[in-house]
């Protein structure tokens, strides 16, 4: 199953590098990584989750490896109790779909062109699931005729209540994130395993640039940003944090603080570079049909961790203090930098 596994990992360069690494996931691993993919439809996600649920044991399963958080870890929670759960909750979800269960629920649609947020004002509101469905495959149908790709949505809110579930639904208007229907009961512990921690070596090094691919359930499309804190397993405090995370971890520790630059012409620097943590697992390697799509200042602190070239972060804090990055007086061209980088690589 672990090659299997390597499918539902949707970064093609983590993918690649857990293969040439030869790294192996535990069945409760697997099962995390398998209920966190976007890029695989619901239906896939629960026909291998159940194939786990069924194959092994709580023993075998290796859920030692898999961080979970409990309000009381003396009465732990089973893995296996708490798969069957979560593959229930999704089952539950995808049922609000079907005919006549509709009572009691209010439907708005949604839709994301790639690149751009989710359009709420443009939401539309209806009583029956199968209404708000036939809505969206009409703008699919209309969308076709655009070169873009777009992401879909059914924001399902039951009357009276102030929680909502998320539908989401591919160009190909395949259904590919359910949210869960679980039991609000503060006793039990938290039974969504894809808020579960598990660790996963990254091929990514301090200075590259990477592709954000997707930023949660409110935007669609590339971002970039630089990753700055590479995994170092010798390091102390390194298995520390990895060993808390086992212990009682949330799918919070699996994202990554990454820097990136926005820019403002009216700001007396010509931007501001700013950090966020995303998702590790939606991190990609881009190349040089990227590079047009990548802010400047972005380019710029890239290129001043990468120790060769000749661009250090002194430099990057005087062009930037000076304000040369809005007035582009920078003698240094990180853009025909990296871009010589990139065929590098290639070759």
């Amino acid at each position: 199953m672990d090659s299997t596994v390597l499918s539902f990992i949707d970064s093609k360069a983590i993918r690649e590098h857990i293969k040439s690494t030869g790294y192996v996931f535990t069945p409760a691993e697997q099962a995390v990584l398998i209920s966190r993919s976007y890029e695989h439809s619901v239906k896939e996600k629960l026909e291998a989750l159940e194939y786990i649920l069924k194959t092994y044991s709580e023993k075998e399963l290796g859920s030692e490896k898999v961080g979970m958080f409990d309000f009381d870890e003396r009465e732990r929670m089973p893995f296996r109790k708490r798969l069957r759960a979560y593959i229930e909750g999704v089952r539950a979800s995808v049922v609000l779909g079907q005919a006549g269960i509709e009572d009691g629920y209010c439907f708005f649609t949604s839709e994301c062109e790639k690149g751009y947020d989710h359009c709420e004002h443009d939401t539309r509101c209806y009583k029956r699931y199968a209404d708000a469905h036939k809505y969206l495959r009409e703008r699919k149908k209309e969308n076709s005729e655009n070169n873009c790709k777009y992401e879909y949505r059914i924001t399902i809110q039951p009357f009276g209540e102030d929680g909502e579930l998320y539908h989401i639904y591919d160009n190909d208007l395949r259904l590919i994130y359910a949210d869960t229907v679980l039991p609000n009961d503060d006793e039990l512990p938290i039974l969504d395993i894809s808020e579960y921690y598990v660790y996963v070596p990254l091929p990514f090094k301090k200075g590259e640039i990477v592709k954000i691919k997707k930023r949660g359930s409110y935007s669609f499309g590339d971002d970039y940003a630089v990753f700055t804190f590479p995994d170092d397993e010798t390091d102390d405090r390194f298995i520390r944090i990895l060993a808390r995370h086992r212990r009682n971890g949330d799918y919070s520790d699996m994202c990554i603080p990454l820097t990136y630059f926005i820019p403002d012409r009216s700001h007396t620097c010509g931007g501001a570079f700013w950090y966020d943590h995303f998702d590790a697992l939606l991190l990609d390697s881009c190349d040089e049909s990227d590079l047009d799509r990548i802010e400047y200042g972005t380019k710029y602190f890239a290129a001043a961790l990468d120790e060769n070239s000749g661009y250090d972060m002194w430099d990057l804090m005087l062009d930037y203090s000076h304000g040369d990055f809005k007035d582009r007086k920078v003698y240094f061209d990180a853009e025909e930098y990296l871009r010589e980088k990139f065929r590098k690589t290639i070759k």
